[in-house]
């Protein structure tokens, strides 16, 4: 630790807590803490100047940091999230303050300095200062960079909004420009109790959220969670924060595959143009641009629908239109009650669907002309084909190598005979890793190929965490020659 610094009335509180950070953490904080007293300063001055005698208060209520988490500490500030930890220290810490010299001190204090060192003349005005201790601690809390949490999904997918909602008030739409720019002052002014409209009379309350309040119940920085919304095409309706119906955004972007692959020109000006207002409000068109379109610039030979959206992500929504329009379900019991979203015992229910009618239906919704610049693999090469869904669908069956031009299936070699898939994005599984990969086996009992479990576990991680040192505590690891590391239950 370098230094520490502390505020002009630390030593009027009765509670404190050390916080190390890191070095470009600090030196944001001390640019913030410097530009608000120089435009504090500023503004002191002028009202001064306009007021006479007014007295202008002297200290700032702006929250730099805030401390989150339940049952692990989470620090954030404005732009990115830190994990807790608390270290203990053999030696004691003596926190001071800067005190000025009285007089008859700074003669002593003079006199033993030229005593000593006969040179200590040049430091002469540093001696007109001392420190005075005013506390002491044993305990630092160090804080470390964190992946930001999803928990504020959480609270919006419980009420998407509908289409019907949008075509009743089209003049309730988003700017994302100006939801952006608005981060800063909701995360100054944040409200930690949240807004319960009634959304139709006579039918049941639906929870709706601001921003400010989003920022107060979800485990991460305001701008964090400003990228996540715009990521998932988030809207702004009667002031609060609303994800779009999965299935609207689903069917949406079949209509904007479908005009991509068939326009001279596409692209999304063109697709808004086409489609709205006849068939859907623009917000929605600005929504499927924010999940699925590609935010590179398309590669060379990249035409249609290949070269404005995101492949990854296309195909995952296929795949799941696709289970969705006639699945089975597959139940799993809730054992620990440790998921933000289940109680203890209750029972979750995915979606599923058997392997070839699924395999068979999925290809063909996929765009040509993803094939035809090599976006997508062959359909001759169903294992590559299919790793694309990794993090999103999983299938279950009984092992058996896989020959290269069968049916395959995601992360792991099956028997297509009586193998099935099951729709289960990374985000609606459990948020704590431990009951995240109890879960997944679960739904798929045997061996994971490592591909297919790290697109569940890495979402989780901080960045100074990897995958193979971190799975190890709760899977157990198979290593055969040539053949591709997989995951056992440790159970």
């Amino acid at each position: 630790m370098k230094y520490v610094t502390l505020r002009s009335d630390f030593a009027d509180h009765g509670e404190y807590r050390l916080l190390a950070v890191d070095p470009q953490c600090a030196q944001e904080l001390r640019e913030k803490v410097t530009a608000r007293t120089l435009e504090r300063s500023g503004e002191s001055g002028s009202l001064r100047e306009n007021s006479g005698d007014f007295n202008y208060p002297q200290e700032d209520d702006r929250t730099l940091l805030m401390i989150k988490g339940k049952d692990q500490l989470l620090l954030c500030n404005g732009t990115q999230t830190f994990r807790v930890r608390r270290v203990e220290y053999s030696n004691m810490l003596l926190l001071a303050e800067e005190h000025p010299m009285s007089e008859s001190e700074a003669e002593a204090f003079a006199h033993t300095s030229r005593t000593i060192n006969c040179t200590a003349g040049s430091s002469e005005l540093k001696d007109k200062k001392k420190h005075v201790v005013v506390c002491a601690a044993e305990r630092i809390f160090e804080a470390r960079p964190a992946r930001a949490y999803r928990d504020a999904f959480l609270l919006l997918e419980k009420d998407p909004i509908t289409i019907e909602e949008l075509e009743a008030d089209v003049n309730n739409s988003i700017d994302e420009e100006n939801f952006l720019q608005d981060t800063a002052a909701a995360a100054a002014s944040v409200v930690a109790s949240p807004v319960v409209r009634n959304k139709n009379s006579g039918k049941n309350h639906h929870r709706h959220y601001t921003f400010p309040e989003l920022v107060a119940l979800s485990r991460c920085s305001a701008r964090e969670l400003a990228d996540m919304l715009s990521d998932a095409g988030a809207v702004v309706h009667c002031g609060c924060v609303r994800l779009l119906d999965p299935s609207l955004l689903r069917e949406a972007l079949q209509a904007v595959l479908f005009f991509f692959e068939g326009a001279e020109c596409a692209t999304w000006e063109a697709a808004e143009s086409h489609l709205c207002p006849a068939v859907y409000t623009a917000v929605v068109l600005h929504a499927v641009r924010a999940v699925f379109g590609r935010r590179d610039p398309p590669a060379p030979g990249e035409t249609a629908a290949a070269a404005l959206l995101n492949a990854r992500k296309v195909l995952q929504a296929l795949a799941a239109a696709t289970i969705l329009t006639d699945a089975d379900t597959t139940a799993v019991t809730t054992d620990d009650g440790g998921d933000d979203s289940a109680e203890e015992g209750e029972v979750r229910s995915f979606p599923s669907l058997e392997f070839e009618r699924f395999y068979n239906a999925w290809v063909d919704r996929i765009p040509a002309s993803f094939f035809a610049c090599g976006a997508a693999p062959p359909r001759a090469n169903p294992p590559a084909l299919l790793a694309l869904l990794h993090g999103a669908v999983i299938v279950s069956g009984e092992p058996r190598h896989l020959n290269s031009n069968a049916n395959g299936s995601v992360g792991v070699s099956v028997n297509v005979g009586s193998a099935s898939v099951v729709w289960a994005p990374h985000e609606s599984l459990p948020a704590e890793l431990s009951r995240r990969i109890r879960r997944l086996f679960a739904l798929r009992s045997g061996r994971w190929e490592a591909a297919a479990l790290r697109a569940y576990v890495e979402p989780l991680l901080d960045p100074s965490d990897t995958f193979e040192h971190v799975v190890l505590r709760y899977a157990k690891e198979y290593r055969t020659p040539q053949q591709p590391v997989t995951y056992g239950s440790l159970a």
